[in-house]
């Protein structure tokens, strides 16, 4: 629940700089607070910066989950945001836990039970009637939408292969120094690119803009570092798919932040498919 509450507000200061900095911008400065929050809690709770007791095993494969979830999840998310807002591109990532197990059927042959198979059809429903139950009044831009609602597919596909390569690599590892692993592999992937394509995003602009940046400062603590962590806590506790089902109640609690932050007008069809989508993953996971 902690973790959901986290995942939300940093979607809003996210969507709310990306429009200003772009997406990649706000990715890469968003990693590189969160990597210095990190680095701050490595040195305090194990005497060092980056976390030198995991295996190779997890390098590997938080590496990899790192790359798929921060830098291409995040980046199509973000994208997503820009577009078609929080509230809709955080309804979509609700679609993560039944892209979740259909990968680990596909993966790993776990069975889907009919319950399984009820459970995805209920929140692929549910999207489907919030995504249609838009006021036809607003400002709409068929094309835009088309996008931003792809990326916010594309982005959910990545959360859901970042979660299973995370449950393999995270071992008896901290949490948090999981997180590290993973942010250290994105930034890194960064780096990579911004040699290759000098264009590919504007540091020296972002981290001019003083209005916007203590936005990516408090995404970097309350979403990468606290709500990841908090992600990868419950993950060790719990299954894997009843921890994806309780960090995906995002789509609800974003409701409030958009009635009060953006002054977004709710209908009563679009509350209905909210609490479907999320029912569905109950049934998926829970039932």
């Amino acid at each position: 629940m902690a973790a959901a509450f986290c995942r939300t507000v940093n979607g809003l200061f996210l969507e709310s700089a990306g429009k200003k900095m772009g997406s990649g911008t706000v990715n890469f400065i968003r990693l590189l607070f969160a990597m210095a929050f990190l680095s701050i809690y490595m040195l305090i709770s194990k005497g060092n910066i980056i976390p030198m007791q995991a295996s190779p095993k997890s390098w590997i494969f938080l590496s990899m989950s790192g790359i798929i979830g921060f830098f291409v999840g995040d980046y199509f998310l973000i994208k997503s945001m820009i577009m078609i807002g929080p509230r809709l591109s955080m309804l979509l990532m609700a679609l993560g836990p039944p892209i979740t197990a259909i990968f680990d059927y596909l993966l790993f042959k776990s069975v889907l039970t009919k319950m399984n198979l009820l459970g995805i059809f209920i929140t692929l429903i549910g999207v489907v009637v919030v995504i249609s139950g838009r006021d036809k009044g607003d400002d709409f831009n068929n094309k835009a939408d088309a996008k931003g609602f792809i990326y916010g597919l594309l982005a959910a596909i990545g959360q859901a292969s970042g979660l299973m390569l995370s449950k393999i690599g995270l071992e008896d590892n901290d949490p948090f120094a999981a997180t590290q692993i993973r942010i250290i592999s994105s930034l890194a992937l960064f780096l990579i690119i911004m040699a290759l394509n000098k264009d590919f995003i504007d540091i020296k602009s972002g981290l001019e803009n003083k209005g916007e940046l203590w936005k990516l400062a408090a995404a970097g603590l309350i979403g990468s570092f606290i709500g990841v962590g908090l992600s990868l806590i419950a993950l060790r506790y719990t299954e894997a798919a009843i921890a994806s089902t309780l960090t995906s109640i995002v789509p609800v609690m974003v409701i409030p932040f958009t009635i009060i932050l953006y002054k977004e007008k709710i209908n009563l069809i679009e509350i209905i498919g909210t609490i479907s989508s999320v029912a569905g993953i109950a049934i998926l996971f829970i039932l």
